[in-house]
């Protein structure tokens, strides 16, 4: 069974829509708003399976898979224990680097491992499915990783819709980044970047060094660089930290309806660098026009499924503790290929042999910086 606890948001709808098309499981909304049946009844729900929709926690089984869309505070505070106690896989969305700290220490604590549980926080797409790429890299010998991701809308104004909770976008903005540097931990403060590396030369990027895209990835990873940004339309940078933003989007707090969403696009972007090899891939996910699912409901919600699933069917790296960072990414690839929806893989390229002399040059800046 999987048990979605604060199910009710754009991501819970997401991640059910996924398990509901693609596994065989019972599905379980949790919610304290506990939102009337039809919410979930959409056409893109399949009519053959049944959807449960409750107010408080039911009783489990050891082995069962809990999903929390809530707060990190939440979750170190109650959510993890329980699952713990009950014997639960777990997973969350996260978005707190120290806070997935702890979680690691109450992991060991508790020896997860040796109860043959998955206890993977800081999942989704960044956090998520960014560390799994930078993972993958590094175990196909790559030495530096640089990343770049941004939900964004369409129409290039500012009609963000709120995805996730106010906490989680303030700590974004406000945080300490940590990057890897010469195969060191550095943190940065919170601010925009410069664009000597983008992805997206030709677009009209901002792109933002922000807190907790990595999770725990530059504390265990053996990379020599490791860098993420965050993308958004230029001049939307200095408004999202701003004070009117914040409090604007306090007052939207309660699950949105599907009716306010704003159609927007994700976009995806890793350079990886080894002496002799240089990798770019791009993904980009696309509003669901025809089911109205947003395009960051889909990278992340989908995400957060796909890896619940590789948690039920024993494909996880192993028990305990997991970092994002230890999953292939051709594992979930694999995963959110079977649901046909908007990501495309819009760039993939191995240069081998070609351009060596730019990567060396690239990677030698970076490192003296």
């Amino acid at each position: 069974m999987f048990v979605i606890l604060g199910g009710a948001g754009k991501q819970g709808r997401a991640i059910c829509r996924w398990l509901l098309r693609h596994t065989k499981k019972d599905v379980v909304v949790v919610d304290i708003t506990c939102p009337p049946q039809p919410y979930f009844n959409y056409h893109w729900f399949p009519a053959e399976r049944p959807l449960h929709v409750r107010s408080t926690m039911l009783p489990t089984q050891p082995g069962d898979v809990l999903i929390s869309c809530l707060e990190p505070e939440e979750n170190l505070k109650w959510v993890l224990p329980m699952a713990l106690e009950k014997s639960l896989h777990y997973i969350d969305l996260g978005g707190d680097t120290e806070i997935a700290v702890e979680q690691r220490a109450l992991a060991h604590q508790h020896k997860a491992a040796n109860q043959k549980l998955c206890i993977v926080p800081d999942c989704g797409v960044a956090p998520g499915i960014v560390s799994t790429l930078a993972g993958s890299f590094e175990r196909d010998g790559m030495t530096h990783v640089f990343i770049e991701c941004g939900g964004v809308a369409k129409d290039r104004e500012m009609n963000y819709v709120r995805s996730f909770g106010v906490n989680g976008l303030l700590r974004e903005y406000s945080g300490l980044a940590q990057l890897l540097i010469n195969g060191q931990i550095v943190e940065r403060n919170v601010t925009l970047s410069d664009k000597d590396w983008s992805c997206f030369p030709v677009l009209d990027f901002e792109k933002a060094i922000t807190s907790g895209g990595l999770s725990v990835s530059p504390s265990i990873s053996k990379l020599k660089g490791l860098t993420y940004r965050t993308l958004r339309w230029s001049g939307h940078y200095s408004k999202l930290i701003g004070k009117g933003y914040a409090e604007r989007q306090t007052q939207l707090l309660g699950y949105p309806e599907v009716s306010t969403d704003n159609p927007d696009m994700l976009v995806l972007a890793v350079k990886a660098f080894a002496p002799q090899r240089r990798i770019v891939t791009i993904y980009k996910w696309d509003y669901d026009h025809k089911n109205g699912i947003s395009a960051m409901a889909q990278a992340t919600g989908y995400s957060v499924a796909a890896t619940a699933n590789l948690i039920d069917q024993g494909k996880q790296p192993y028990y305990g503790f997991i970092p994002m960072y230890d999953f292939e990414i051709a594992d979930i690839m694999d995963e959110l290929y079977e649901e046909p929806g908007q990501m495309k893989l819009i760039q993939g390229s191995c240069i081998d042999n070609l351009e060596l002399e730019g990567c060396q040059d690239f990677m030698r800046a970076q490192e003296e910086r």
